[in-house]
């Protein structure tokens, strides 16, 4: 059912003789199981005794777990993170601290025992402030008014019991917290590179153009380089010569030798 509508997370409720009132929940990770605990209900108090049922569809709970053991044994680690990705709600880049209506209270009283205990967050304006009343400094708004958090019972309230558990391995929980460098770059995209459809990575390379490339005069040909004989043409003149645009022609003592002995025969 998870591959099917590719989901994370399960929760199943069943009941049987053996495990009465059990609910499961679990997370996956790349299409396997990843961890997994069993709760017994044993104490439920339903949303319809409370006084106040107004629930804002979309608010985000303020999560609060209290006893030692979950910042001592991995177990209880694992449940922890286990339930704030079950409560957290979808993932938002900033939130209204005016804004949190209610708490989610985790109590882990022993290594059996756990409670949940939801508190609806009240905020009261003070007009005025004495301190003599108050031991810390009092909430203030952003516009500058003094409020005081007050907390009411609210539901559902649900006492369970840890049953079954399955702890994944310690490379599999590696893997899982391993974070992909594409998310950790960002939206921050090398210049000139980019990563095609087959995950080769490809650059392109600009080159400027150069000044000192339009100095360079040509080599000789090779008949030249074997002769030693330049061939006969125009050639440009030194630095003075150059400036001014003017050419001169090369000339060839031994072409005017052999022109004069024609002229004498």
């Amino acid at each position: 059912m998870c591959s099917k509508f590719d989901c994370s997370m399960f929760v199943v409720g069943m009941h049987s003789k053996k495990r009465p009132h059990n609910i499961i929940i679990g997370r996956l990770h790349d299409g396997e199981l990843l961890d997994m605990f069993e709760l017994g209900i044993k104490m439920y108090k339903p949303l319809s005794d409370c006084k106040d049922k107004t629930l804002i569809y979309g608010s985000k709970p303020m999560l609060l777990f209290s006893g030692e053991l979950f910042n001592v044994d991995m177990k209880y680690m694992t449940l922890k993170s286990l339930l704030a990705d079950l409560f957290k709600g979808p993932t938002i880049e900033k939130i209204r601290t005016l804004g949190v209506e209610h708490q989610f209270h985790f109590v882990l009283s022993s290594d059996k025992n756990l409670c949940l205990r939801i508190r609806k967050i009240n905020l009261s304006t003070i007009n005025r402030i004495s301190s003599s009343e108050f031991t810390f400094p009092p909430l203030k708004t952003p516009d500058g008014r003094a409020v005081q958090i007050s907390l009411e019972d609210a539901t559902p309230s649900v006492d369970f019991e840890l049953r079954r558990v399955c702890l994944p391995s310690e490379d599999k929980w590696k893997r899982a917290h391993r974070v992909p460098p594409e998310v950790i770059k960002g939206d921050k995209t090398p210049k000139n590179k980019h990563t095609d459809v087959f995950g080769s990575r490809i650059g392109r390379v600009h080159v400027g153009k150069s000044s000192e490339l339009e100095n360079l005069r040509p080599g000789p040909s090779i008949r030249t380089a074997l002769t030693g004989h330049r061939k006969r043409g125009f050639e440009r003149i030194k630095s003075g010569a150059s400036n001014s645009g003017k050419t001169m022609v090369s000339k060839d003592v031994n072409a005017k030798k052999r022109r004069k002995l024609f002229t004498d025969a």
